[in-house]
């Protein structure tokens, strides 16, 4: 039978909103979401299937590991699951319902409300895309918000990220899921944004400014060298005090950056309606 009845996808989709909703009034800048289970990479790749309408052969992997046999089974019931069922891809709520599981619906809905509290999401493997592509057939709005903690080798994961227009922050094999990749492309936006506000400028630091032939004889020289330069010599001033940049802004650069980055490059690029897969992306 289908995963789960259509009212209880729904009612998944608003209780991981509701978890979101409780945490708003924390002031939180960013939520770094992860699952936590056995077979998820299954229903992750029956669900990407079914909204992409690619086959099972090109979503499935071996998850966190399985031999050959195992693997060829795995694909045998994802494919069997879509043809029975024969999901609409244009409902994704159906779509969750019929080979989807109550994680996905859950965090799609956690998704959806931070988005719509303009809260940026950091992603973890295969199983939060295929949630994030849920919440983006739900709601476009969702996308620009979405930040790829990593790639996994699981060829859905591959998919996923290219039909949401997203480079991931790190690609190291990881396959365990739990919010491991989430947490580790936590601590490269925390590197970023320290970077951004606390990094000195040229100014800053003084050695802006042009540079001029020191006065002749190698004290002199050396003293420039020194950073003695006399005034007027082109010196800069010192340092001043690096502005104390709120940290919500600077989330909202980075996640602007990372999700539009293609759109950069390719100005007339439009993203696919679900069901299908720019493979030129």
């Amino acid at each position: 039978g289908a995963a789960m009845a259509r009212g209880e996808a729904e009612a998944a989709v608003a209780a991981g909103a509701a978890v979101v909703e409780a945490r708003l009034d924390d002031g939180i800048d960013l939520l770094a979401l992860g699952e936590i289970g056995i077979g998820n990479t299954t229903a992750a790749a029956a669900v990407t299937a079914a909204l992409l309408g690619v086959t099972a052969e090109a979503t499935v992997g071996p998850g966190t590991g399985i031999d050959d046999a195992a693997l060829a089974g795995k694909r045998r019931v994802v494919a069997a699951a879509l043809q029975r069922h024969r999901p609409d891809p244009t409902d994704p709520i159906a779509v969750l319902a019929a080979v989807g599981g109550l994680e996905l619906a859950a965090l799609a809905g956690a998704m959806l409300r931070a988005a719509a509290a303009r809260v940026p999401v950091l992603l973890d493997g295969f199983p939060t895309g295929a949630a994030a592509l849920v919440a983006a057939a739900l709601d476009p709005a969702v996308v620009p918000y979405l930040i790829a903690s990593h790639r996994s080798p699981e060829p859905g994961h591959r998919l996923v990220l290219e039909w949401l227009g997203k480079e991931p922050l790190l690609e190291l094999g990881m396959r365990l899921g739990e919010a491991s990749g989430a947490l580790l492309g936590l601590q490269v936006v925390d590197a970023a944004l320290a970077v951004h506000a606390e990094m000195a400028t040229f100014a800053e630091a003084g050695v802006a400014g042009p540079v001029q032939t020191p006065p002749n004889g190698p004290s002199a020289s050396s003293d420039a060298a020194d950073g003695g330069l006399e005034a007027g010599a082109g010196a800069a001033t010192p340092p001043s005090a690096v502005p104390n940049l709120r940290r919500d802004s600077l989330l909202a650069t980075l996640t602007s950056s990372v999700s539009s980055s293609r759109d950069q490059s390719d100005p007339e690029r439009h993203r696919p309606s679900p069901g299908h897969v720019d493979r030129g992306a």
